[in-house]
């Protein structure tokens, strides 16, 4: 491209570039050029694809957990914490209500901007997990019914990252 070729639109400039640069390249071995491709697209190591495929499997994997594990205890908890069956019943609506809303989403959405999302998701699970032992303690059916509701703020750091 010449000094007077300056003055073609930016995309008559591109082309001509990308022509001088295929005619270089043509002179190259096809093979090395498909080798450089293929590792430019994969930039991550067998144990990091792992480790994202294992963030990924948890993350899929706590909500429908959640869910299903607790229903079954429910009588059980009746019982333990000397409550009726509808106040029982709240642990598991305050859970859902702070996911299926989106009051979680937009707190967790904004730290997933501003932070990254695998901060978020594994700052998300540390924290998810810490609450679920802190409801195996939980001395009073208030305070699992808090507990369990920080839970479902929590657990929807995952959906959002």
């Amino acid at each position: 491209m010449t000094h007077g070729d300056a003055n073609l639109p930016l995309a008559e400039q591109e082309a001509w570039v990308c022509k001088e640069t295929r005619q270089s390249d043509s002179s190259e071995d096809e093979n090395n050029s498909k080798a450089q491709n293929y590792d430019m697209y994969n930039i991550y190591s067998r144990s990091g694809k792992r480790a994202i495929l294992l963030t990924c499997g948890l993350i899929a994997f706590i909500c429908p957990c959640t869910d299903t594990v607790y229903l079954p205890v429910l009588p059980e908890l009746a019982a333990y914490y000397d409550a009726s069956d509808a106040l029982v019943a709240v642990t598991v609506s305050d859970t859902m209500i702070p996911r299926r809303v989106g009051v979680g989403q937009l707190f967790f959405g904004t730290l997933a901007d501003r932070y990254g999302r695998l901060v978020v998701i594994y700052a998300g699970l540390i924290i998810y997990e810490g609450l679920t032992v802190a409801c195996i303690f939980a001395p009073t059916i208030q305070v699992l019914i808090a507990l369990r509701t920080l839970d479902g703020f929590v657990v929807s750091s995952s959906l959002v990252a």
